[in-house]
């Protein structure tokens, strides 16, 4: 299975199937695999809170799953590109589990690390950050922790005219 997760959701449902079936610790690893995804969600949220704080913005808006893309993308560039990034992640998965051809899924998940990329260096810039801090920003991991400093940094807010 081929199954690469590049979105910043953190929700893998090959891993938790997998993991459903591996019983090496008696009651298996879902529960733990559960909770590791909804401490990333707080962790994401928190991050996205905290950098539409620092651009002048409403952090609840990081509450709600598509709203808080559009608000973190029109920060730095059309909102809807952002729509269209978490689009293309749920058309992948739908896609993989549909056992539709593997060119479709990683089409559909270059598409979406293209746009992540493309984001990650524009908000970096509007940031007053360089070109390594917005290609991290691409990568989910870091992601989460890179829109926490951004929304802590010193680094003012200067968005694009």
């Amino acid at each position: 299975m081929h199954f690469i997760n590049v979105s910043g959701s953190g929700f893998d449902v090959e891993v938790l199937r997998q993991a459903a079936r591996f019983k090496k610790f008696g009651k298996g690893l879902l529960p733990y695999l559960l909770g590791l995804m909804l401490l990333s969600g707080v962790l994401v949220t928190i991050g996205r809170w905290c950098l539409l704080r620092k651009a002048g913005r409403t952090g609840w808006h990081s509450l709600i799953p598509l709203l808080s893309t559009y608000k973190e993308y029109s920060l730095c560039w059309n909102g809807w590109l952002g729509v269209l990034d978490d689009l293309c992640f749920v058309l992948a998965l739908v896609s993989d589990l549909l056992k539709f051809p593997s060119a479709v899924y990683y089409a559909l998940m270059l598409l979406n690390l293209g746009i992540g990329v493309a984001e990650g260096l524009k908000l970096a810039k509007v940031f007053g950050k360089g070109r390594v801090f917005g290609v991290l920003m691409a990568f989910p991991v870091f992601k989460t922790l890179l829109r926490f400093v951004l929304g802590v940094s010193k680094a003012p807010y200067q968005p694009e005219d």
